[in-house]
């Protein structure tokens, strides 16, 4: 089997992501490995979009060459070379290449920003020469006659590029991205990372399967360190210095307690199909609550997310503060400010209900039996924990549940949520047992055991779940359970396993370990 091997970008750590799949598949018998690389020819890119205004593309490009894959392997590798491929003219061009690009290049949030996406002044440009990339890499799949590719994340221009030049050529693509908890790599097959086709398949197959008591106490090891504030291995710990503020001291006129945690939107934008009613903007489906007296919005808390305050890539985030707080404003709700030191954890504590659009707050509240109402798609909907408010013909559906005070069964909630969560990150995620991030760039792997679940969904474009053990009766489950709602049990009491993952990093070759060193420096 004749397999590619390809990330144009130096991002960290998923060079060694890849190397470590180089080094898992050349244990197995009869794989051809074939490697490719961004030669720089491309005038405009997603690496180059996000340095322009500090440094010049000659350094971006020399940035790429310097600390990708070739810095960490002895192959050849075949340049992906663009200045020989006519440019096709705009009207000829798929946008769809593009767009999650521009719009996380962007930090994309209102309505208008993406409708606006196309007078981008990059617009023409970018797509031109991805376009020109998916050309060359279709010639690269011919002339190596690669049967699978696998790569960096299958959503950015070039790489979606690959995606879409694969998909063309009648290949799988396999994307490789970091895992959500810790453990483990994400591989989504001819999709981009936010991709849930194969989700919902491995969920389906076990949704009614029930958990031993040690896969429940595994389950909530994410959960309780973002409690403790002790997840390292996340890209950002935005709650580390928070302080636990209850909730009459920042809404004292409300009755209930109804928290929206709103999280940024412009990494999906280009992704996700939407449904064409779905609301433009989540804050639509919330106004439209308040305007059918479904809640009172004096009984609402936005707690603006803390990434906002950040600049990423030169891209600060007063556009998406700046909308929340007029809305905030017109509607006179409570928020919170996105560098405001308020425990997040303690707020979802004390809430009646969640409001999110695509938050990962969303297993926080699940796990503790809270209900949940979400806004717009999000890779969690196949779960059917959340109660789902995407448009207004979701609205007859949810008016008993707010008629009814939010009432939810708490049991079936954290059922289901431990369920799907074992399924997410030891299920749906692959090499659990060979892959461990300590922090978000330090990363150690091994290669204890090996299977060819990997040539499986080169071949097939399907997953195999990482892990099929249940329990052959609920009586684990059971007994958690009613041990945790009669509060025998709670997230305070609940045992932090020791992390006995042994395995090494992937460095540089030599030379490139140095320049690594002055660098830091």
């Amino acid at each position: 089997m004749n397999i590619g091997i390809i990330n144009p970008f130096p991002f960290r750590p998923h060079n060694q992501n890849l190397v470590f799949i180089v080094n898992y598949l050349k244990k197995i018998e009869n794989i051809n490995l074939f490697f490719a690389k961004c030669d720089g020819s491309p005038k405009l890119c997603y690496n180059k979009l996000i340095h322009k205004k500090k440094r010049s593309n000659f350094i971006t490009c020399l940035g790429c060459k310097t600390f990708g894959l070739k810095s960490y392997l002895n192959e050849s590798f075949t340049p992906i070379n663009v200045q020989n491929i006519k440019t096709r003219p705009k009207t000829e061009l798929n946008n769809e290449l593009i767009l999650s690009s521009l719009f996380t290049y962007n930090r994309s949030e209102t309505p208008s920003e993406i409708k606006e996406i196309e007078t981008e002044k990059d617009f023409i440009l970018l797509n031109q020469e991805t376009d020109k990339f998916r050309i060359a890499s279709k010639n690269w799949i011919l002339d190596k006659k690669l049967d699978a590719v696998i790569g960096f994340n299958g959503r950015i221009d070039l790489l979606k590029a690959i995606r879409i030049a694969c998909a063309e050529s009648s290949i799988n693509f396999i994307s490789v991205e970091t895992p959500w908890f810790g453990k483990g790599l994400l591989l989504t097959p001819n999709e981009s990372p936010s991709g849930v086709s194969q989700l919902i398949k491995i969920h389906n197959i076990f949704k009614n399967k029930p958990l031993t008591r040690d896969q429940i106490n595994d389950v909530y090891q994410p959960i309780l360190k973002r409690f403790k504030k002790i997840n390292k291995y996340e890209f950002k710990q935005f709650n580390k210095d928070h302080i636990g503020i209850n909730w009459k001291d920042l809404n004292k006129k409300s009755t209930k307690k109804i928290l929206f945690l709103p999280s940024s939107r412009s990494e999906l934008l280009g992704d996700v199909k939407f449904k064409i009613n779905d609301w433009d903007h989540p804050l639509n489906g919330l106004e439209y609550l308040i305007e059918n007296n479904l809640v009172c919005k004096d009984d609402i808390i936005i707690r603006f997310h803390p990434i906002w305050a950040l600049e990423i890539f030169n891209k600060d985030g007063n556009n998406i503060i700046n909308y929340y707080e007029s809305f905030c404003k017109k509607n006179k709700i409570n928020y919170i400010k996105s560098n405001e030191n308020v425990d997040t954890n303690f707020l979802i504590n004390q809430a009646d209900l969640l409001i999110i659009n695509g938050s990962s707050s969303f297993f926080e509240a699940s796990l503790i039996g809270k209900p949940v109402l979400s806004l717009s798609k999000a890779f969690y909907d196949c779960s059917n924990i959340a109660l789902n408010f995407h448009s207004k013909e979701d609205f007859p559906t949810i008016v008993s549940f707010f008629n009814n005070e939010f009432k939810v069964d708490k049991k079936t909630i954290i059922r289901k949520t431990i369920r799907f969560l074992y399924t997410f990150k030891n299920r749906f995620t692959q090499f659990v047992d060979n892959v461990s991030f300590k922090s978000p760039f330090d990363v150690y792997y091994n290669y204890k055991k090996i299977n060819n679940n990997i040539i499986h969904v080169c071949k097939t474009g399907n997953l195999i779940a990482c892990d099929n053990s249940f329990a052959t009766s609920e009586h684990d489950e059971d007994e958690f359970l009613n041990e945790f709602l009669t509060n025998k049990l709670d997230l305070n009491s609940l045992e932090l396993i020791t992390d006995e993952f042994s395995g090494d990093k992937i460095h540089r070759k030599p030379i490139f370990r140095l320049i690594d060193k002055i660098h830091k420096k």
